[in-house]
C-alpha cells in the first residue's frame, strides 16, 4: 500500500478522529485523562494531540477535555433533576467541587445550582406547543 493510498482511507483528521472518539467513549469522564493516554488511544503522540486541538477549536488541552466535561455535566442537570451535584461533578470527571463551579459559571453564566432550578423549574411546568 502506498502512503497516497493509506492517506486517502483516513479521511478524518486527528481533531475529527478525536472528536468521534470522545463523543463514542467518553473519556473525559475519567479523571485521570491525561494528554498521554488519550494520545496513545489515538495512535498518536501528545505534540500532535495538542496540535490538533489547538488548530481545531483554538483551545489547549485541558480546556478542550474541561468543555467536554461541561457539556455532558450541563446534560446531566438538565435530564436528572433529582441527582446531586456533588454525584453530577464527580460522574462528568472533574476531581473537585469549586473548580467545577468556577468553570461552569464561566461558560453558562450560571452557577449549577442556578441552572438546575431552572431545569426542575422547566421540567415541572413544560413548553405548550
Amino acid at each position: 500500500m502506498t502512503l497516497y493510498q493509506k492517506k486517502d482511507k483516513s479521511y478524518l483528521s486527528l481533531f475529527e478522529e478525536l472528536e468521534l472518539y470522545l463523543n463514542e467513549s467518553k473519556a473525559y469522564k475519567d479523571p485521570s485523562l491525561n494528554r498521554e493516554s488519550l494520545a496513545l488511544a489515538l495512535g498518536t503522540n501528545r505534540q500532535y494531540l495538542t496540535q490538533a486541538i489547538q488548530e481545531g477549536c483554538n483551545m489547549t488541552f485541558t480546556e478542550y477535555i474541561n468543555d467536554f466535561k461541561l457539556n455532558y455535566s450541563r446534560r446531566l442537570l438538565s435530564e436528572n433533576i433529582n441527582m446531586p451535584i456533588d454525584e453530577i461533578y464527580i460522574n462528568a470527571g472533574f476531581n473537585n467541587k469549586s473548580t467545577f463551579y468556577r468553570l461552569f459559571k464561566q461558560k453558562y453564566d450560571l452557577t449549577p445550582k442556578e441552572f438546575q432550578k431552572i431545569a426542575i423549574s422547566q421540567h415541572s411546568h413544560p413548553h405548550k406547543n
